[in-house]
């Protein structure tokens, strides 16, 4: 139990790190943008991500599969298999939304060359 009341304190702690960054970096690339400091063959470096929405469902969708299967298994560090199945199912999310874009992108291409 430990591992946990460490975990938990730095876990919310780099949650709101990375979002304060996220927010401060999306407002900077922005700012960049709308003053034409860039020139367009970078501008594809300063967009989001397209489907969003798609990416961060399939991600979710993963760390529910994940706990589903924990819930089902009955080992003694239920609790490590748990964390270790969110992080593989949520990188096949990740993985799963890089194949669906990469292939609704070279359709787009495909279709006005």
């Amino acid at each position: 139990m430990e591992v946990l009341e460490i975990f938990i304190p730095i876990s919310m702690f780099l949650l709101i790190f990375g979002i304060v960054k996220q927010v401060s970096d999306n407002r900077l690339r922005h700012k960049i943008v709308e003053k034409e400091l860039v020139n367009s063959d970078l501008k594809g470096l300063f967009t989001q991500s397209p489907y969003p929405a798609l990416k961060w469902a399939l991600v979710l969708i993963g760390a529910g599969i994940a706990v589903v299967i924990s819930i089902f298994v009955d080992v003694p560090q239920r609790d490590l298999l748990m964390v270790a199945l969110m992080l593989i199912f949520g990188g096949l999310g990740f993985l799963v939304y890089f194949l669906i874009v990469r292939n609704i992108e070279n359709k787009q291409n495909h279709s006005s060359s």
